[in-house]
């Protein structure tokens, strides 16, 4: 499904054919939605957000790199002394001016974009101060935000065949400001020892003024171009007085004057480290976000059988990873300031596969069912629910519940055919038990809050809440895994609603639960959009999971959907949910190598009120912080 801001080589838009057809009933085949769009195509396939699209008569394409990161330079080329940057001297005449930005005949090489290490050297012995500046100064900037990792070496081969960004320092003659020259990119830079240097930076004088700041942007600023990132005033789209000379080429990004490339004295002072607000998301969108942790890595797991979940269990406000491995629960606390994951804790043996507990079969969700703040573990198991309360530091031992919701019943035979989940649908503060079965939304009402609640006594018996959302052909047909449904409050009045992302579209059934019974509203489809079908965006398979967090901070849950080449969210209004918008290019298929076998999943790790984006690899844990989002960052 075309949406506005992709790159438009569309063939004359042909006027969207309107179709309207009511089901008869809301269980038929998900209440097809009222309008149906014809999908606008290029080189006569649909233009599909959930998988792969083409953007151009040549076929499949980049599709809009990213909206703003970086310019990227053609490979080999050289940035041109960083020119506009304070004086900065071009001392080295056998290295080439050029820079292509975007441009590229030859394709722009960037290094590693699942495990991103750069190897730098020293070519310059000495100044051993000036040298950790700069490190620290990648550590709080590129780094901090992305995979990206610099390593640094002591002195640069002179001979043999390793490669190294083989990086000079030159000093400069009080008060000069410094300046400096690199190759850009992995094939430009990366070097042999008989390939000479990579580039060098000239440090700011010892009495400059500000040259601390000046030394930290200098670093930043010219491994920036190591990673591939070129000048923003060379764009053609940079507005004066901010431009330079254009390098022709292809710009898949909005100029960003604010950018740590933008080497113009006009516009910016080059004398800061900080990265803008669009340098974070495209490099995370480039190099993947930063990885947080080594923990919690897919390597040699089976899909689905090892779940990873964020909630409070320590009631501190952060969320926390929640991770059911083979021998019990462990769990790790955030460090948002520091951007990492601590040593996990076990917290319980128990839930895991030692014990019984099949990630396919006998799903186990985390939410605070007693109302004290605290996460609790509710497990579905062979015979029935099991309960383990937080108590902040550990959970307690499991506890048989009830009869209901469990394996051995032929109306809940898997966790993707029968899902089931917790959260609070009628507003008391207690998360409670929602399935989706044959029969439709099955609900068990939590009915004790604090301390002297017991596993026993904690749900009331199961009841059909709303007959829809199943899997029978009465209800809807709804599967598993082209149909995901979750519970969220998405209209901000506290209590959590059904949203199912069916075939054609998103349909919510808003809650109308009291105290003692649970109930829904009809359901209604709030946006032709995150469907199976290609007319809404092809949204088909595992690769593509949905979930439902706040990402603005109102109160409401929007929608995240981990799309083929971006993330998206679409805003909920309380009524319906807007179009949809670009959150990040990474985290996807295309964006990052991203998987059904590698979970991604949300929460809030920093206590900011709104959702974080979180994903798992062989190589561990990152994150994405949704304080990070912007929504212009990645539009074209």
């Amino acid at each position: 499904m075309w949406r506005p801001g992709w790159p438009d080589t569309r063939p004359p838009e042909v006027p969207p054919r309107l179709a309207r057809a009511t089901a008869a009933r809301i269980g038929k085949q998900h209440v097809r939605h009222l309008e149906r769009f014809q999908a606008r195509t290029v080189d006569s396939a649909p233009l599909e957000r959930g998988s792969v699209f083409h953007s151009n008569p040549l076929g499949r394409t980049f599709v809009a790199l990213l909206r703003r990161v970086l310019w990227l330079a053609v490979s080999g080329v050289v940035i041109n002394g960083c020119g506009g940057e304070v004086q900065a001297p071009v001392r080295e005449p056998d290295l080439s001016v050029k820079s292509d930005a975007l441009y590229s005949e030859n394709g722009v090489q960037l290094w590693s974009l699942t495990d991103p290490v750069i190897p730098v050297c020293w070519l310059t012995p000495g100044y051993d101060v000036d040298k950790q500046l700069m490190k620290e100064s990648l550590a709080r900037t590129w780094e901090f935000e992305s995979q990206v990792q610099f390593t640094w070496t002591e002195g640069c081969p002179t001979t043999g065949t390793a490669k190294y960004v083989r990086l000079e320092l030159i000093p400069s003659a009080p008060p000069d400001s410094g300046g400096g020259m690199v190759s850009v990119g992995m094939a430009g830079a990366f070097r042999l020892p008989s390939q000479g240097r990579s580039g060098y930076i000239d440090l700011p004088g010892t009495n400059f003024s500000g040259r601390l700041s000046r030394l930290q942007y200098l670093a930043s600023h010219e491994l920036g171009h190591v990673m591939g990132f070129n000048h923003e005033q060379h764009r053609d789209d940079a507005q004066s007085p901010c431009s330079a000379n254009v390098n022709l080429g292809q710009a898949y990004t909005r100029y960003d004057r604010d950018s740590l490339m933008q080497s113009m004295n006009a516009c910016n002072s080059n004398m800061s480290e900080d990265l803008s607000a669009f340098d974070k998301v495209g490099v995370a969108s480039v190099y993947g976000p930063r990885r947080w942790t080594d923990q919690f890595g897919t390597q040699g797991e089976t899909p689905g059988e090892i779940l990873r979940q964020l909630a409070d269990v320590d009631g501190d406000g952060d969320d926390e990873l929640i991770y059911f491995h083979g021998n019990g629960v462990r769990v790790a606390a955030a460090n948002a300031s520091q951007r990492t994951f601590q040593v996990a804790q076990v917290w319980l043996a128990d839930f895991g596969t030692s014990a019984g507990w099949s990630g396919t079969l006998h799903p186990r969700s985390v939410g605070d069912v007693n109302g004290d703040g605290l996460a609790d573990i509710v497990g579905f198991g062979e015979n029935g629910v099991s309960l383990s309360y937080s108590t902040g530091f550990s959970f307690t031992p499991g506890a048989f519940s009830f009869v209901g919701f469990h394996h051995a019943s032929p109306n809940w035979p898997s966790a993707l055919a029968a899902p089931r989940m917790l959260a609070d649908v009628n507003g008391d503060g207690a998360d409670d038990i929602i399935g989706f079965n044959g029969s439709g939304t099955v609900v068990s009402l939590s009915q004790c809050t604090g301390a002297l609640c017991a596993a026993s006594t904690q749900f009331a018996a199961p009841v059909v809440a709303l007959a829809a959302f199943g899997s029978s052909v009465a209800q809807g047909g709804w599967d598993g895994v082209r149909h995901p449904r979750r519970v969220a409050d998405v209209n901000g009045d506290g209590k959590a609603d059904i949203v199912g992302f069916s075939e054609w579209g998103v349909i919510v059934a808003l809650s109308t639960s009291t105290a003692t019974t649970a109930s829904f509203a009809p359901p209604a489809l709030w946006v032709a959009d995150y469907g199976a079908d290609p007319s809404v965006g092809s949204w088909a398979t595992a690769d593509y999971p949905r979930y439902l967090g706040d990402l603005n901070a109102d109160g409401r849950a929007d929608i995240i959907g981990f799309g083929h080449d971006y993330v998206w969210v679409s805003f909920s209004t309380g009524t319906t949910f807007l179009p949809a918008q670009r959150v990040l290019k990474n985290f996807t298929v295309t964006g990052g190598s991203w998987q059904a076998a590698f979970p991604r999943f949300i929460g809030d790790v920093d206590h900011d009120g709104k959702v974080d984006l979180v994903g798992s690899r062989p190589q561990g844990t990152q994150v994405f912080l949704g304080k990070t989002f912007d929504a212009n960052a990645l539009a074209p």
